[in-house]
């Protein structure tokens, strides 16, 4: 028989001593919008702003461990920030969770019942491969055409297509390598563009920032709407000077 754990910030449940009875998701994510009423009109305005809202996930549990060791059940899952939340009812997938149910010590010492173990979620799940925080990592190297891949991206014609297998449009990682000064990255219909690089520049398009190692870069980006992997196919080009795109293209959906 098989043990359901879950993963928190590279630490799994079981080496922890709890034991899972049963998972339970709050409500699917709901999209971040508002209604407001004006007087004298049918029907509330709409205002949709654009996202989704966090969603609970919770782990019914019994803590099986000694009573000494409740402190550092408690380290563990108060860890300051977002983690990387997984578990084995979906280990293709992880989340980004923070713990936010109250945790009593000595109630978990005294092993009084089972516990209710509660994570506020970042609305969606996204790809797992080897580990937690591995994605697939697209690269194109330009000078020769050639595209390595896991998930089936294809180049042609100095061109390549990434496939985004799901019905969400992903906020990619790419990081872009040329020699110096002004260069554009093409993603379908849309042009990314930089000026003044030196050597390569990284873009996240979820913190919508970009940087180089530890140094900001965004006084060198010349767009306001950060690239995106829409679902379907995406035709990746790039202009003169840049040798290589590598993408983690953090496949997702709700």
């Amino acid at each position: 028989m098989s043990i359901n754990w879950f993963e928190f910030n590279g630490t799994r449940s079981d080496r922890m001593e709890l034991l899972i009875a049963e998972k339970s998701i709050y409500n699917a994510p709901q999209r971040d919008v508002e209604l407001i009423h004006v007087p004298g009109r049918n029907g509330d305005v709409l205002i949709d702003h654009g996202g989704w809202n966090n969603v609970d996930v919770s782990y019914t549990v019994q803590f099986v461990g000694l009573p000494e060791k409740a402190p550092q059940l408690r380290q563990w899952l108060q860890a300051t920030g977002y983690g990387v939340l997984r578990d084995s009812y979906q280990p293709d997938y992880f989340r980004y969770g923070v713990f936010v149910s109250q945790m009593n010590p000595e109630e978990i010492a005294r092993k009084v019942g089972r516990l209710q173990l509660i994570f506020s979620c970042k609305p969606f799940l996204y790809w797992a491969y080897t580990d937690a925080t591995t994605q697939d990592k697209i690269t194109l190297n330009a000078s020769s055409g050639s595209i390595t891949s896991a998930t089936g991206a294809t180049v042609s014609g100095g061109s390549a297509t990434i496939a985004n297998p799901e019905a969400y449009a992903s906020q990619p990682y790419i990081k872009i390598t040329a020699g110096s000064g002004s260069v554009s990255l093409y993603i379908g219909n849309k042009q990314y563009s930089f000026s003044g690089i030196s050597s390569y520049i990284e873009v996240d398009s979820e913190l919508m920032s970009a940087y180089k190692g530890s140094t900001l870069s965004n006084d060198k980006v010349l767009f306001t709407s950060f690239p995106v992997l829409e679902p379907g196919n995406n035709t990746i080009q790039v202009s003169q000077g840049i040798t290589k795109v590598e993408i983690i293209p953090r496949w997702r959906r709700i």
